[in-house]
């Protein structure tokens, strides 16, 4: 956690179970799904590794958790290489995700994070919106871009680095 505190999965990022968020939904065993009565609206989310080695470096799995409590685990795309055999082993670290709008998201990567990833809600109109948090294994600065723009951190004013972090 924030303070260093060791977190407990249990009760933290499995509370809720495996998959997604389904407040509302009632498990329907002949169609092997969920139906949702409720106003939440779902999207797709797709988390893509821009590095260069994004083909041969796997990240997976992926662990997308929600802030109610459900956990769920995306898999990597299947080998796209054509040398019928099991050396070729491209495959691109791109991961699929359904998530509920206005809902708060980690993402975990079993391997080291992209240097470079891109994080895109296709379909989803300007005023839907959902909070995506990154965990990091290991302490490193970050440039983050919303497109093209520097979005500049917090322990820095006007490109000037502030002497401690603030909110």
């Amino acid at each position: 956690d924030v303070s260093g505190a060791p977190v407990d999965v249990a009760s933290t990022w499995l509370s809720g179970g495996y998959g997604i968020p389904r407040a509302g939904c009632t498990n329907v065993p002949q169609w092997n799904a969920w139906l949702c009565d409720t106003d939440t609206k779902y999207r797709r989310l797709v988390i893509e590794s821009m590095d260069r080695d994004h083909e041969i470096r796997r990240i997976s799995p992926v662990a997308l958790s929600s802030s109610d409590g459900y956990t769920d685990l995306l898999n990597g795309c299947m080998d796209h290489g054509w040398c019928f055999s099991y050396t070729c082993l491209k495959r691109l670290m791109t991961f699929w995700a359904v998530v509920a709008m206005g809902m708060e998201y980690t993402v975990h990567f079993s391997g080291t994070n992209p240097q470079g990833m891109r994080l895109h809600l296709p379909y989803t109109s300007a005023d839907e919106k959902t909070v995506i948090k990154i965990y990091y294994q290991n302490k490193q600065r970050l440039q983050v871009f919303v497109g093209t723009r520097y979005v500049e951190d917090l322990n820095s004013k006007d490109g000037t680095p502030k002497a401690q972090l603030v909110k």
